[in-house]
């Protein structure tokens, strides 16, 4: 993308009733353009036929308040949060859209949930009643397995803002990333509930993270202007690689595409931001939205087959589609 001019959105969609908190693609074999699942502040989940851009099912289930997250299970499940302190598994076969379980939780916040299929368990993250504290549940049986605490106590890492659950690239144990209010970055080992390593990395709190299990590479933002990787070294500890500064504080997402090579921001100041992860190059300045970006996602597939769709979700209720090229 380097040296060509900023890319237009492929198409854009316009149908969320309320602020984009979520998007999610699907990406099915055999299926020329990915699903999009998207959530939004007034309680109702689109998913999205992008070959119409309409939304061919809206799905209401949290008594109208917001959806903080939503993902994909299976090809025929959803994982939904609200802010009515409930996450649901809702079965979508046969054109049904069925609550089959719900797992409440206590968290008055903002952090997002995280997902992750480990063999065959199915774990979800979700931040805890205490500031600091996640709590982990397995899907299949709407059980908690464990809640982490860090030893320093809310007091020292203020809120956790933002986690995301991750494989070993060692042994395939499920650990997870937690960004917290004091700008720090926790690597957790979830079935030995204890911390691994801790750092320090930003001086405001953590709003957004990302990482790449292949590289052992993770990406952060936060209220502040600066983005920085950082790197799993050999020991497990975290050290941080490259940071740069954007012209306007506040990150709310950050997702690095699938094969490693490109990472995208969402802005506060409404403007996407496309960087390379190996350096953290910047690549281009995405700009459509008016309002903050709030979430993003790629998909594997592209248009015609073509290089890979990033979408974004915005306050100002539109969702973008970009095409971003492989070379």
């Amino acid at each position: 993308m380097a040296g060509r001019p900023p890319p237009d959105p492929v198409f854009v969609l316009r149908g969320s009733d309320g602020p984009v908190n979520t998007v999610n693609f699907q990406d099915l074999p055999g299926i020329q353009m990915p699903i999009l699942l998207s959530g939004c502040a007034t309680g109702k989940i689109k998913l999205w036929n992008l070959k119409t851009r309409r939304a061919e099912t809206t799905i209401e289930g949290h008594d109208g308040m917001g959806i903080l997250w939503s993902d994909f299970v299976t090809g025929d499940a959803i994982l939904s949060q609200g802010r009515d302190c409930q996450i649901n598994l809702w079965q979508l076969a046969e054109g049904r859209n069925d609550i089959i379980r719900r797992i409440p939780y206590e968290s008055i916040g903002f952090c997002q949930c995280t997902f992750l299929q480990q063999g065959d368990d199915q774990l979800i993250a979700v931040a805890g009643k205490e500031p600091s504290v996640v709590e982990l549940y397995n899907v299949k049986s709407s059980m908690k397995v464990t809640t982490l605490t860090p030893k320093e106590g809310a007091r020292a890492l203020g809120m956790v803002m933002k986690i995301k659950l991750v494989l070993s690239a060692i042994d395939d144990r499920a650990l997870l990333l937690a960004g917290y209010e004091d700008g720090s970055i926790a690597l957790w080992d979830v079935m030995e509930s204890k911390v691994i390593h801790k750092l320090k990395v930003h001086s405001d709190p953590v709003m957004s993270l990302d990482y790449s299990i292949p590289q052992q590479r993770g990406v952060s933002g936060s209220a502040d202007e600066t983005i920085v990787t950082w790197k799993l070294n050999e020991a497990q500890e975290l050290q941080i690689q490259h940071q740069t500064d954007i012209t306007n504080p506040g990150i709310s997402d950050i997702k690095i595409r699938k094969d490693d090579k490109i990472l995208a921001t969402a802005g506060w100041d409404s403007r996407i931001r496309v960087f390379g992860l190996k350096k953290l190059k910047a690549l281009a300045i995405l700009t459509y939205h008016r309002e903050n970006v709030q979430c993003l996602s790629f998909s594997v597939q592209g248009v015609d087959g073509q290089g890979s769709l990033l979408a974004a979700g915005s306050k100002d209720r539109h969702i973008s589609l970009w095409s971003l090229y492989n070379s």
